[in-house]
């Protein structure tokens, strides 16, 4: 069994310097075919719990890079404010077929963006994850750092 990942610092800091470098708590892909879905799939499904225990499970962008998961999002969505009450989330690939499910503990960041991660997004999708759109709040991004992987490979 994995040793969960230490508490984060502060959820509302900025991002600061240096930028991300694989965490000691932090589980890689499980091998080098997880790693090329992770760098090709558009979309994951993630995982939080609201105040009442319920789950909400929502589609989203992500990029892999350096075995952690990161996700924008607009500050006021559902699935801040349930992460910013508990911050262990569960993450799976849209594949049934060949599932790739992770749990994992997130930390929200706040502007400015490590520039890597901007990149990363803009690469893959042609957006600007940091972009804020009207009236839907401030950006943040969701950094979630793999404690461990339940299925990878062939649906059970």
């Amino acid at each position: 069994m994995s040793e969960p990942c230490p508490p984060h610092p502060e959820a509302s800091q900025p991002f600061g310097a240096p930028h991300p470098s694989p965490a000691p708590h932090a589980s890689p892909a499980p091998d080098s075919e997880a790693a090329t879905r992770l760098a090709r799939e558009r979309n994951v499904w993630l995982c939080t719990s609201r105040a009442n225990g319920t789950p909400h499970v929502t589609p989203v962008w992500f990029v892999h890079h350096l075995g952690r998961w990161w996700i924008g999002s607009d500050e006021r969505a559902v699935k801040i404010r349930n992460i910013r009450r508990s911050p262990t989330v569960s993450l799976a690939l849209e594949d049934g077929d060949h599932p790739l499910v992770a749990e994992g503990t997130t930390r929200v960041l706040t502007t400015p963006f490590p520039p890597e991660i901007v990149a990363a997004f803009r690469e893959k999708y042609g957006w600007d994850v940091s972009a804020s759109r009207p009236g839907a709040g401030a950006r943040v991004l969701l950094e979630v750092r793999t404690v461990r992987w339940l299925l990878a490979g062939t649906a059970q």
